[in-house]
């Protein structure tokens, strides 16, 4: 048992810990110290970025940039875009391989998400990057 226990945000903790953990005085929440102002939408920084990975301008993309760890809760991002996939599937008129979930990443998880994403039937639809590629 630890003596103190930390999250980034309450959904993290809420996620990782018992209920009584967040509600405890050993819980803190240590908060990004990243700039995410950085991250804004660019898109000059976009179509560069398209063009050297190759993606049409009519590519729908669900993009990911993380760790693959347990904590990171991969399972949940194969199943939001296996949900984005049927949907397309069913109501759009864009041809089938003209969206694809690229994920820029490392980490001890990278075989079981693979795995998973096969089970669920959207390994075709997914393009691992190596991280040194962009």
């Amino acid at each position: 048992m630890a003596d103190d226990y930390l999250a980034r945000s309450s959904l993290a903790a809420q996620w990782m810990y018992p209920v009584s953990i967040p509600q405890s005085k050993h819980y803190h929440m240590a908060r990004n110290a990243i700039d995410v102002s950085k991250y804004n939408y660019n898109p000059h920084v976009r179509a560069d970025v398209r063009q050297r990975l190759k993606i049409s301008d009519d590519t729908f993309v669900i993009g990911h940039v993380g760790r693959f760890t347990y904590q990171k809760n991969h399972e949940f991002l194969i199943n939001v875009f296996k949900e984005v996939h049927l949907t397309m599937k069913l109501y759009s008129s864009k041809n089938i391989l003209d969206y694809y979930i690229h994920l820029l990443m490392l980490g001890p998880y990278l075989t079981l998400f693979n795995y998973y994403g096969r089970k669920k039937f959207i390994g075709f639809f997914t393009k691992i990057i190596n991280y040194k590629k962009i």
